[in-house]
């Protein structure tokens, strides 16, 4: 069993790999063994709509009434009807099994005893007893009951609804909540549109995450296209919620809990409110401006609601979504039950949900920003952060969860993810320079404490590199580089190998073999119809960009002289010069926008800049377009292993193969590379 498991707040794992029927019945029987110890002698059990959640439900049952509890099963509904019904049945705890927003291999256990969230301490013991085998024995009791029902007359009548109405975009991801909230919406008189409202474990609109700006834009299309006023995004099993309005203009959790704190301070003046580290320093002002009491806590749900519970907070809530109501509610995290204050504070307002954003503090900042950083490794460089940042002149730090460093007009924070091998960071100020200037410092502070630990590089994946290696030719210009390399890094890591790229000018390459590079219209459609699937099937975001064909001779100058300073520098600046232009149509050719993007990367943009009208700079491009020629590239990507050589990104699986000694990887294919 992976003890890795076993996290913060909850249980999560990839589903086929870590979370075996063996694996699944003993934490079965570990949590019905934990319930009893407790006192308790029955429980709920919820699912979500992945794949695999079907077989980890029958193997967590088995385990469960091998312990002797009984069990309520609530069959597939998300997270915030299975708190419902663990506080509102007369049962001692519950369980969901839900991968959240997570993609679509993992899943894991959301688990409440005593109408309490699990804590670490609690969590730990449960591992205990796994590992140790120390289980209770007996024969439980199974029964099916549907609650949905009664959750939403619930729901309902803890809403007070004002007389205006307006059109909702609902896009629940493919997840549970889209059966539950898109009737509730409907009931309570706001004429909704669904997005995504089917359940389907494979997620094939996008993943299930409303906290990554990518996979809301479906959700703002259609509120522009519609004209409704607001846009809801739930995430895998309905506990976060991120907002969009009329403009398109995404209202994240902590903006939210802006507007719902002051509706609530109109109710209930003087209450308590409970943020996570990571939100705005808007909130703590704006809630002790309307005469609130603001706390800053530590990130998670159980650490939020807990924090509430000592402090009779009305309202938590976290950046992520996650909005826990104890005012005319039950205190935990249900984004269904959140969209609904929402709607009930706008059906009051005689102003739109724009207005409002229009009205909220002006301030700027990042979203959050994970680093991949093993959990082993983790939790020192943020000590070692910690340490460094108590250095810094004229700041004040703050160590409740990681380390979170203030000055006067900005903030910085830097965390390790409860979640996921990771650290994450965010950033805030009062200006964008100033903000720019902050995430540089910070940044480069970080990139110094991981070279000291060996640990990652401040980039999306961590390889590991073993002295396997390939070499990869790119182009900026080529979609299919930018395809490749959004997979690259898992790759890299599952076979424990480094890579190199090599900038090279694809026209070039093309013209010596005798490859045409003019598009045709109909070649063109076809381009943009390819990518949009390989995007979707891929889960990488994609926006096809308003200058295509594009000149990319200025950025690949600057990629010749970042690969000359550092490889691992070079990579990240790929990969933001690709994403940048495929996702964000970012004008390679603008020198101030890839200045600001320069700048981000703490790089030096002006020598930078500079250098790419150099004799020598030119000269490397040519010489690395010539030495991919004499290695028999005709084409970007293309991928050098050893002595083969593989073009096109749907070759990747031969290059892994490859890399792992497969001789699978001999194998030729007709199909044309992409």
């Amino acid at each position: 069993m992976n003890p890795l498991m076993f996290r913060e707040y909850d249980i999560r794992g990839v589903a086929e790999r870590d979370l075996t029927d063996d694996v699944v019945q003993a934490i079965g029987q570990g949590i019905g063994t934990l319930i009893q110890d407790s006192g308790g002698l029955s429980l709920v059990i919820g699912r979500d709509c992945r794949l695999h959640s079907p077989r980890i439900h029958a193997a967590l049952v088995s385990g469960l009434l091998a312990s002797g509890v009984s069990v309520i099963d609530l069959g597939v509904v998300p997270s915030p009807v299975l708190y419902y019904a663990a506080m509102t049945l007369s049962v001692d705890g519950g369980v969901e099994i839900t991968g959240s927003h997570n993609p679509a291999s993992d899943n894991g256990f959301k688990i409440i005893s005593q109408r309490r969230s699990l804590d670490r301490s609690q969590l730990e013991r449960l591992r205990d007893i796994v590992i140790g085998r120390t289980f209770r024995h007996g024969e439980g009791v199974h029964r099916q009951q549907d609650v949905c029902a009664d959750y939403l007359a619930f729901v309902k009548s803890r809403l007070r609804l004002g007389p205006r109405r307006f059109p909702v975009v609902l896009d629940a991801g493919n997840g549970t909540g889209g059966p539950v909230a898109l009737p509730l919406f409907s009931q309570l008189g706001f004429p909704t549109q669904g997005i995504a409202c089917e359940m389907d474990g494979r997620f094939p609109l996008h993943l299930p995450d409303p906290t990554v700006p990518e996979n809301l834009r479906e959700l703002q299309d259609a509120v522009r296209r519609s004209g409704a006023e607001v846009g809801i995004a739930l995430d895998g099993d309905a506990d976060r919620l991120t907002v969009v309005d009329r403009r398109g203009r995404i209202v994240w959790g902590d903006q939210l809990m802006i507007l719902l704190a002051r509706a609530i301070l109109a109710e209930q003046p003087g209450a308590t409110f409970v943020c996570e580290v990571k939100c705005s320093r808007a909130v703590l002002d704006e809630i002790q401006r309307a005469g609130g009491q603001a706390v800053m806590w530590r990130v998670g749900h159980s650490l939020i609601k807990e924090k509430m519970r000592q402090t009779g907070a009305a309202l938590g809530g976290e950046m992520s979504g996650h909005l826990f109501f104890a005012h005319r509610y039950l205190g935990f995290d249900d984004a269904i039950y959140a969209a609904g204050r929402l709607l009930e504070l706008l059906s009051h307002s005689s102003v739109p949900l724009e207005q409002l954003v229009d009205e909220l503090p002006q301030l700027y900042n990042t979203p959050d920003i994970r680093i991949a950083v093993p959990d082993e490794q983790k939790f020192s460089v943020v000590q070692k952060m910690a340490d460094a940042l108590r250095q810094t002149s004229g700041a004040e730090v703050i160590e409740l969860d990681g380390v979170r460093v203030t000055w006067p007009d900005a903030w910085a924070l830097v965390r390790a993810s409860n979640t996921q091998p990771a650290i994450s960071l965010r950033f805030e100020a009062d200006s964008e320079l100033r903000l720019r200037a902050v995430q540089s410092d910070v940044q480069a502070l970080l990139r110094r404490q991981l070279g000291e630990l060996g640990a990652a590089t401040l980039t999306e994946s961590v390889a590991l590199p073993v002295g396997k290696s390939l070499t990869f030719y790119y182009d900026l210009s080529s979609p299919y580089c930018y395809l490749a390399v959004m997979q690259l890094p898992a790759l890299l890591a599952r076979c424990r190998a480094s890579a190199r790229f090599v900038p090279v000018v694809s026209g070039r390459l093309q013209a010596a073999a005798d490859c045409g590079t003019s598009l045709h219209p109909t070649r063109l459609r076809y381009l943009q119809v390819d990518l949009q699937r390989w995007a979707r099937r891929l889960r990488i975001p994609l926006h096809f960009p308003s200058r295509f064909p594009m000149n990319s001779i200025l950025a690949l100058r600057l990629c010749v002289q970042v690969a000359d300073r550092s490889e691992s520098e070079h990579q990240r600046l790929v990969s933001q010069l690709l994403s940048a232009y495929w996702a964000k149509d970012l004008d390679l050719l603008d020198h101030e926008s890839l200045r600001r993007l320069l700048i981000g990367l703490s790089l030096p943009a002006d020598e930078l800049l500079h250098g790419c009208a150099l004799p020598d700079v030119a000269t490397m491009l040519l010489r690395n377009t010539e030495q991919a020629l004499s290695q028999g590239v005709f084409q970007t990507p293309s991928f050098v292993v050893g002595d083969e050589l593989f073009v096109g990104s749907d070759r990747l699986d031969f290059v892994e193969a490859a890399l792992s000694h497969d001789v699978s990887a001999r194998s030729t294919q007709t199909q044309e590379p992409k």
